[in-house]
């Protein structure tokens, strides 16, 4: 799979190459459409509008910087590319898992579920 990144072009990336042996993929919001949502009970979505570069193994939400990073099953790293709204971020706090959907422009191509991992700084 790592070869075949090697020739990818991410959407908006000016025709740079992605280095198939970098730890840390470009930001999600600067590949595709990305939005997040969340409900009361913490339940939470990602959907984004291209395919992910790799299968997931988890998200990490920061508290102090105020992100979401998306990791890999080979551990690569991905950071969302956007800041947390204030508005969430309780909900979030809460949060177990998050719910990735690749949501196609009629029908839902791709959804996983993966644990979400809460990194607070002052515990």
């Amino acid at each position: 799979m790592a070869k075949d990144l090697e020739n990818f072009d991410f959407p908006g990336f000016a025709h740079q190459k992605m280095d198939a042996e970098s730890p840390v993929y470009p930001s999600l919001m600067a590949m595709m459409k990305v939005d997040i949502a969340i409900s009361p009970e913490s339940d939470v979505w990602i959907v984004h509008n291209q395919p992910l570069p790799e299968p997931l193994k988890w998200i990490e939400y920061d508290l102090d910087l105020e992100t979401l990073t998306l990791v890999s099953l080979s551990g690569k790293i991905q950071d969302s590319g956007m800041k947390v709204p204030a508005s969430i971020k309780k909900f979030l706090r809460r949060a177990k898992e998050v719910s990735v959907v690749h949501q196609g422009d009629e029908y839902v191509k791709d959804m996983c579920i993966v644990p979400l991992l809460v990194r607070d700084g002052w515990n």
